[in-house]
């Protein structure tokens, strides 16, 4: 990757997890931000090292670590051997603070890689499909980047807490409680607006929807994203009023 991209989005806040820019840089240029930035970042070092100021301490980033950054943490780096090559990506969603933390990255921290070869794949094919001009480029890189999130653990070593053989399974107990699917199955809902084309309806199972909102009451706000086999996607939003029953 020797340059980088910032992909065209219409529904960022749908999408629990989208990417705001990938690449890398053949010789990166030297960045300080004082007030932090707005998106979560990792970036690794390919040819050379540079110099990282991250919460008042000091690191030199090699070939042999990365560094992931949280949105609004000041921090500066710049070029101690050149050509100090670089990949990253930076990203953000509704949901990956949650999927962070869950599997044990609580902080901006500098991190031993483990397998180069996984993070190099993972962000050569996020790269790959944020450059391809398709309709639901937002889903398809939103599942690339969860996919990153998801290996990322694979990647590197995390001293602060070592989650051994369980290290997915706070995350797949929140998905779990969090996220559920539709039925199978669309509904024909006709064509209610008159434009000559068949609409579909998707449901949901209704204790699935009850046990997901765990007593919460009043206006509820939700997301939907999702795909049908034939390849096409489709997302949406809205609100409902939840009551409770009176017996």
């Amino acid at each position: 990757m020797r340059r980088y991209l910032r992909p065209r989005f219409t529904n960022q806040a749908l999408l629990p997890c989208y990417v705001y820019s990938v690449g890398g840089m053949a010789n990166q240029t030297s960045i300080d931000r004082r007030d932090g930035y707005s998106y979560y970042i990792w970036l690794h070092t390919r040819q050379g090292e540079g110099k990282l100021f991250l919460d008042d301490k000091e690191y030199v980033l090699n070939t042999k670590n990365g560094v992931l950054i949280y949105p609004g943490v000041v921090h500066r780096y710049y070029a101690i051997q050149e050509p100090w090559t670089t990949h990253w990506v930076s990203f953000q969603g509704f949901a990956v603070k949650s999927l962070l933390q869950l599997m044990g990255f609580r902080q901006s921290a500098v991190f031993e890689l483990t397998n180069v070869q996984m993070l190099e794949r993972n962000l050569q094919e996020l790269f790959a499909c944020t450059m391809s001009d398709v309709p639901d480029l937002d889903l398809k890189s939103s599942g690339r980047l969860y996919n990153f999130l998801v290996e990322f653990p694979q990647c590197v070593r995390n001293e602060k807490k070592d989650l051994g053989e369980n290290r997915l399974e706070p995350l797949f107990l929140y998905l779990e409680e969090n996220y559920f699917f539709a039925l199978s199955n669309p509904a024909d809902a006709g064509d209610s607006d008159g434009d000559g084309n068949k609409e579909l309806m998707v449901k949901f199972d209704r204790q699935q929807v009850v046990s997901a909102l765990n007593g919460l009451q009043g206006s509820i706000e939700f997301s939907i994203a999702g795909g049908l086999q034939d390849g096409r996607s489709f997302m949406g939003s809205g609100s409902f009023n939840m009551k409770s029953e009176c017996g």
